[in-house]
């Protein structure tokens, strides 16, 4: 609880079910981490590289990700509402009921993931970028999608009720 592991470099660390709120996790490196109901809320892990990490089930409510990593990570049920993961990337993530409601994600990247019922409800996707994803019945329920990439994206059955969408890219999307 509020552990500072600025800079740390951990690979295939098993921080499952650990009392992480509030750590300082800047530069923080945990490739193949398991982060498995791990709670990460409120904490700082601006700029870490979190590749291939497993946060099934992770409560990372109100924490700050921007320039952070989690490349080809799972994220299954994972709880990121009011979290801040400005300019982060999910690439090739697979993260199915992961819930990122009200969270800042401006400018992050999805490219080529799958987030099949995620919860983007009231977030912030301004300048996102999500082609080729998977987002089969996700909620973008009053999310601001100004200027978001959704080219060659599964939308089928996504709720888009009440979001602003100016400038926003479907271009080959399947809606």
């Amino acid at each position: 609880h509020g552990e500072d592991l600025t800079g740390a470099a951990v690979y295939s660390g098993d921080f499952s079910d650990a009392d992480m709120s509030g750590a300082t996790l800047r530069e923080f490196s945990a490739v193949s981490g398991t982060f498995v109901g791990t709670n990460l809320a409120r904490a700082d892990a601006t700029g870490a590289f979190l590749g291939q990490a497993d946060f099934t089930g992770a409560k990372c409510v109100g924490a700050t990700f921007s320039d952070a990593g989690f490349n080809h990570a799972t994220l299954d049920r994972a709880d990121f509402s009011e979290a801040i993961a400005h300019e982060t990337t999910f690439n090739n993530t697979t993260a199915t009921s992961v819930t990122f409601r009200g969270a800042d994600l401006t400018e992050a990247n999805f490219n080529q993931a799958s987030y099949d019922k995620a919860d983007f409800s009231e977030s912030n996707l301004t300048g996102a970028v999500l082609r080729e994803t998977s987002l089969a019945g996700a909620d973008f329920r009053r999310a601001d999608l100004t200027g978001a990439n959704f080219g060659e994206a599964d939308l089928r059955g996504a709720d888009f009720t009440g979001a602003t969408m100016t400038d926003t890219n479907f271009l080959d999307a399947d809606l």
